[in-house]
């Protein structure tokens, strides 16, 4: 009996599954489906992972790193610095603002720049 004959969840499936775990990118539900799915044992699903997994290595390869341009930190720096003051008039949730602006500064970077970050696989 083959591989894929004992797993059981079909093809499109295995493979949706496969790719949305090798990109982290599962809802916690079918994280959790799939996640159990392989530690029962599943070699059709564990080879579709490794296939996934090279896919991706091979697109993340390919993406070229690019630095964004000085004014980009710049501003970055600037609106950090502005929701630092702002914040800093209520100390109880000072810190936050500044992770959030962080956040969304270099997320805000990373789209427009096309910065490719780095991924552990």
């Amino acid at each position: 009996m083959s591989d894929t004959a004992r797993c059981s969840l079909d093809g499109g499936r295995r493979t949706e599954l496969a790719v949305g775990f090798a990109a982290d990118a599962l809802e916690p539900d079918s994280l959790t489906l799939f996640t159990e799915h392989l530690a029962a044992g599943c070699p059709a699903c564990e080879a579709e992972c490794a296939r996934a997994n090279g896919l991706l290595a091979g697109i993340v390869a390919s993406v070229a790193t690019v630095a964004p341009p000085a004014r980009a930190w710049t501003r970055l720096a600037n609106r950090i610095e502005a929701e630092r003051m702002e914040a800093s008039g209520n100390r109880r949730g000072a810190g936050y603002g500044v992770a959030a602006a962080i956040g969304a500064g270099l997320a805000a970077l990373a789209l427009q720049y096309g910065v490719a970050l780095p991924r552990a696989m």
